[in-house]
């Protein structure tokens, strides 16, 4: 939208379906811990649960055990705000106008 000569604002909003549900690592079921930790390692184990972070007793779920559904694919979404403003003012490009903040000529 533009507020005036020199001043536009822009605002966009994008919801997205993905036709995964893998993007944010939760779907099907959980490995056992022990096989993860061997195979990938200790912060493996960390990011593949993270439900003791907010309960503190609770801890990595037996292998096999649902994780997420996978019938419900992700979804992920955008949203941004831009802010425009024009310097120079009417034909800045050949260095008239009001403003006069033309382009500074190459010599060779």
């Amino acid at each position: 939208m533009a507020l005036n000569e020199n001043l536009r604002i822009g605002f966009e909003i994008s919801l997205n379906k993905l036709f995964t549900d893998y993007i944010d690592d939760v779907s099907t079921t959980y490995v056992d811990e022990a096989l993860l930790q061997a195979n990938r390692g200790p912060v493996a184990v960390e990011l593949a649960y993270r439900g003791n972070e907010i309960n503190h007793a609770a801890s990595y779920p037996p292998g096999g055990t649902t994780r997420g559904n996978p019938s419900n694919k992700d979804w992920f979404y955008f949203t941004g705000m831009t802010v425009s403003f024009r310097l120079g003012g009417e034909n800045s490009s050949n260095g008239g106008g009001k403003n006069k903040s033309a382009c500074p000529i190459n010599v060779y």
